[in-house]
């Protein structure tokens, strides 16, 4: 089986990671983080995993449009396993993210998915603030993580305006969140959910039977998870051999695949 990650995060954290809890509570732990590129490329050695999509700390704790040039920098001796993954900001304030130019640097440096964190970077995600942008993500096909960890609202939001949206919900925390996830399932087709915190007992089963085996990709969400419990919660699952094949890359290999870029 090919282990594709859809999510995984390495650099040097300057406070420490943020974990949703129990209480669904955002708290601070230590995490056993990859500090670079070449550990995090170890990390995935040590547990099989074949490529991954990745972000950098510093486009989250420290700055986007730095954070963005960082990760291509330093994933240049990696290419072609380490995938690059940007944060996207609204356009009205910071015109690097306007179309034209910010669509064809991503085409320029292989960036296929885009991460957007309006609750850190104090913005609105909506037609409002970035219509024109979220318009072209969604004609071209360009898978868009929303962390759930921030709530569901901003996500329900978003796509009762761009219904045709791309949108990976991820970072979903450790409680079953099937009240919040399977309405989306059933209202949009192009939701998918990335599996690092999908615990629940026959999760993967049951979403495959209800919805479609192409809803979920595999991804460990590293490092606020340990790389093994994703692959495990997979490799045990009642899923077919083909469906966990599916699962484990083919299902992220065809978005990639349907990006327009």
């Amino acid at each position: 089986m090919t282990f594709f990650d859809a999510s995984a995060r390495f650099g040097k954290e300057i406070t420490n990671h943020e974990v949703v809890n129990h209480e669904d509570f955002i708290i601070l732990e230590p995490v056993d983080a990859a500090n670079d590129a070449a550990a995090l490329a170890g990390r995935m050695d040590e547990a099989g995993i074949a490529k991954a999509i990745v972000s950098h700390s510093s486009m989250y704790e420290f700055d986007p449009v730095r954070g963005n040039k960082q990760l291509i920098d330093e994933i240049a001796n990696f290419r072609g396993r380490l995938v690059p993954s940007w944060i996207i900001l609204p356009e009205i304030t910071d015109r690097v993210f306007k179309c034209e130019p910010f669509f064809d640097a991503m085409k320029a440096n292989g960036v296929k998915t885009l991460r957007a964190y309006p609750h850190i970077n104090r913005y609105l995600l909506n037609s409002v603030t970035m219509g024109r942008q979220l318009k072209y993500i969604s004609e071209y096909k360009i898978p868009l993580y929303l962390e759930a960890r921030f709530g569901y609202e901003y996500i329900y939001a978003v796509l009762a305006e761009f219904p045709e949206l791309t949108v990976v919900v991820s970072n979903t925390g450790c409680w079953p969140s099937a009240r919040y996830i399977y309405p989306l399932f059933e209202q949009y087709k192009n939701v998918r959910l990335e599996t690092g915190d999908l615990t629940m007992l026959r999760g993967h089963e049951e979403i495959a039977a209800r919805f479609g085996i192409e809803r979920l990709l595999f991804a460990t969400n590293f490092p606020t998870n340990n790389m093994g419990c994703a692959i495990s919660a997979l490799t045990g699952s009642l899923l077919t051999t083909n469906q966990k094949e599916t699962v484990s890359s083919g299902n992220l290999e065809f978005l990639l695949g349907e990006a327009r870029l």
